[in-house]
């Protein structure tokens, strides 16, 4: 790097000084507040899935729902908290 890049650099830094102390502290903050997030975002799926399991129970209960229905309707949430949950579960892995 050049005199010149570094001065222009150091230049850009110094006026920028300011937004880029905001940045680093959003990333911060975000860093820090992930997994909260995290944890609510997994509380919520996991909530309303219980809700569906209940409501699919009930309408069995009523015989609304045929037993051939209600195993497909829990098999379909299973298989989706499984695959919800592969990135919770597995590190290292999207």
């Amino acid at each position: 790097m050049s005199r010149k890049d570094e001065v222009t650099l150091t230049a850009f830094l110094e006026r920028h000084e300011a937004d880029i102390a905001k940045i680093i502290g959003a990333f911060a903050k975000n860093i820090e507040e992930g997994p909260k997030q995290r944890q609510k975002s997994l509380q919520l799926v996991m909530g309303y899935l219980v809700g569906l399991v209940l409501i699919v129970s009930v309408l069995a209960y009523l015989k609304v729902l045929t037993g051939e229905s209600v195993t497909f309707l829990i098999g379909s949430i299973i298989g989706y908290s499984f695959a919800f949950l592969k990135g919770y579960l597995s590190p290292g892995t999207p």
